[in-house]
């Protein structure tokens, strides 16, 4: 079993990568983690070192291809095996894939073990998965595509931070299922295992909650610590540099791009150089992104790569749109990420947590103020989830909390 060091990273890029997934991961601090989640078999927590996907062929149903990726949807889509014995698929034949897959912490997104075409693909599955279903339809599809699309121009036209990349999603698969007189949308997302744009340094990528969970196996010290200890840098600037990264991202990608990623520790990862430091943050899973309208329109932002008529578009009049500017910063972005980092670094070198809560106050207030007035509908309140809210209705439940930490 591979052993949590550092310095295990830098000789096996893609082994300690999916190791960290798996077993340096104390999965989301709602606890649903482990309460919905995939079989033993294929649990990334679990010790089946790998699994092989069914295969659906085309020819056995209606199906859309966005931006076709031949190598790996040649001519079929693919189906996790817990989802084989759903009634869904009685009349289908499947096979086995040709190659394996190893499963990451969100569970249905596979690591494809394939010495041609590494890459993950981010499946369908027929039930409950922590909070939410997690079918992928035509539409959340073209979502995720059209989002990885249009970040990839901004990036091109240098419209974003230099220390901001992502895992681009260039291609899908939608079936068309026959089930119970309908029509049931099954896709596959492809999505690439480099960051975009392609580093031209060797680097190495962690998944940001492994930055502070602990190893299932081991009692090493967390890894952030360790990249620290390891690269010479002193505590605290080396953690002003990653919050400055993570904030400047997060309000560049608003400010420029009208969207709000999902920022928390599940959806980021982090590129280290072979001396530990950080060099870029990596967002992934296109469709945890909202696309903020009122944003948009009264800044003026030139969307004309963003298809409109998404998924996660919210203006003015949407229902929990003054929760969610909060929701999505104070308590994603900073409950989830910020936070467990800032509490790790600190706890190890005795440093004061509230400096870096107001070292974060002061990037973000810069950004804050280019926003439309009243952003935040209460500079003294913020927004988080009911923990006892179990996805089961539409409509999330957010719970009123006072004092912001991070503006």
């Amino acid at each position: 079993m591979l052993t949590l060091k550092a310095e295990m990273i830098l000789k096996d890029k893609y082994k300690s990568y999916i190791y960290m997934e798996r077993y340096v991961n104390n999965g989301s601090p709602s606890g649903y983690t482990f309460i919905n989640n995939t079989s033993n078999e294929t649990n990334p927590f679990g010790m089946c070192p790998h699994f092989k996907l069914l295969k659906l062929a085309d020819a056995d149903c209606s199906h859309f291809s966005i931006n076709k990726n031949e190598m790996i949807f040649n001519g079929f889509n693919f189906i996790h095996p817990d989802c084989a014995l759903s009634t869904m698929f009685n009349k289908y034949s499947m096979h086995p894939s040709d190659f394996n897959v190893i499963p990451t912490a969100s569970s249905r997104t596979v690591f494809v073990l394939d010495d041609k075409e590494k890459s993950f693909l981010k499946l369908s599955y027929s039930s409950r998965l922590g909070r939410s279903s997690r079918q992928i339809n035509l539409k959340g599809a073209k979502t995720s595509i059209n989002n990885s699309d249009y970040i990839t121009e901004k990036i091109l036209n240098d419209e974003l931070p230099n220390f901001f990349s992502i895992l681009q999603e260039k291609s899908a698969k939608i079936s068309i299922i026959d089930f119970e007189g309908s029509q049931y949308e099954w896709g596959t997302i492809y999505r690439s295992v480099n960051p975009f744009p392609l580093s031209s340094s060797k680097t190495y990528m962690v998944p940001a909650f492994s930055l502070f969970s602990k190893d299932l196996f081991h009692e090493d010290e967390f890894l952030i610590n360790q990249f620290i200890i390891n690269s010479g840098i002193k505590p605290k600037n080396y953690l002003e540099k990653i919050i400055y990264i993570i904030l400047v991202s997060y309000w560049q990608l608003l400010l420029n791009c009208g969207l709000v990623p999902e920022m928390h520790s599940q959806n980021c990862l982090f590129e280290i150089d072979e001396n530990f430091e950080i060099k870029r943050i990596v967002l992934r899973d296109m469709e945890d992104i909202d696309r903020d309208l009122n944003v948009i329109r009264k800044l003026g932002i030139n969307v004309s790569g963003l298809l409109m008529g998404c998924y996660k578009e919210y203006d003015l009049n949407s229902g929990d749109y003054n929760y969610r500017t909060s929701y999505m910063y104070d308590f994603k972005l900073g409950e989830y990420l910020l936070n467990p980092i800032i509490e790790t670094v600190c706890g190890r070198f005795n440093l004061l947590p509230n400096y870096f809560y107001d070292f974060s106050k002061k990037i973000s207030s810069k950004f804050i103020k280019q926003l439309p007035q009243n952003y935040f509908t209460d500079k003294n309140i913020w927004f988080s989830r009911d923990v006892d809210d179990a996805g089961l209705s539409r409509t999330k439940k957010y719970v009123s909390n006072s004092k912001p930490k991070f503006r």
